[in-house]
């Protein structure tokens, strides 16, 4: 399959966003379960094989994989590889093979289908693992901060969000939060001193008076919710039922 037919099944599988049209995505569900379809079946070797984007960073991390280990993995399908992350065997797995996946087959696998509720904060975690070998920070992030939402106790999670976020100074007063709810769900234990470590480095690297975008957020939030409760509390009162009548 050539590169053009692979870069527009990925394309079509994608869920759909505004602009998408422009790149050749559609809003059409059938195509894009057709595309998911047709996305589960290809090989690995063949996605790897394939230049979706001819820049010096993707030529970079295409010539980091290890050769032998993309051999022994390029008879698999994206279905397969799915199958392999959600399995029990998955982190294992990963960890013996993660120089031989490519970003693009990694990408495949999300886009293929949802993972199963059931098994998706570890195949979420699996992926992260992936994205964080391949060296894209922010995919591995978003990977584990799926994997949190999924199951919220998961502590390791938690952790290598964390260290995610450090991939961005952006990102890094956000460490703060995750790295404080890996620690009370795991105050002991080999990682903890490296967690109170990366804590302080962030607050350290944090001008004063800054809020991340995700601080600000929650404050936000926290704002609004306070109106509304001072906003029923009035209405309960003597003075606020009058003030009604």
């Amino acid at each position: 399959m050539v590169r053009n037919q692979l870069s527009q099944i990925f394309v079509l599988a994608n869920e759909f966003k505004e602009g998408d049209l422009n790149v050749g995505g559609t809003r059409d569900d059938h195509v894009r379960r057709e595309a998911r379809h047709a996305l589960a079946g290809l090989l690995l070797g063949d996605i790897a094989r394939a230049d979706f984007v001819e820049d010096q960073v993707t030529e970079a991390l295409h010539r980091s994989l290890d050769p032998q280990l993309a051999g022994e993995v390029a008879h698999l399908t994206v279905a397969e590889f799915k199958r392999i992350l959600l399995s029990p065997q998955g982190a294992s797995w990963i960890k013996r093979h993660r120089d031989g996946v490519s970003s693009e087959a990694t990408a495949a696998v999300v886009k293929a289908a949802e993972l199963n509720p059931t098994q998706a904060a570890q195949g979420y975690y699996n992926l992260g693992a992936v994205y964080t070998n391949r060296g894209r920070t922010k995919e591995a992030g978003d990977a584990f901060l799926k994997a949190t939402e999924i199951n919220p106790q998961m502590a390791q999670a938690w952790y290598q969000l964390g260290i995610s976020y450090f991939g961005a100074p952006a990102t890094i007063p956000d460490a703060v939060g995750v790295l404080e709810k890996f620690l009370v769900l795991q105050p002991t234990g080999p990682d903890a001193d490296a967690a109170k470590a990366l804590i302080e480095a962030a607050k350290a690297s944090t001008p004063t008076g800054f809020k991340s975008e995700r601080q600000i957020e929650l404050d936000k939030q926290a704002a609004e919710k306070a109106e509304r409760e001072k906003a029923a509390k009035e209405k309960a009162t003597p003075a606020g039922k009058q003030k009604k009548q």
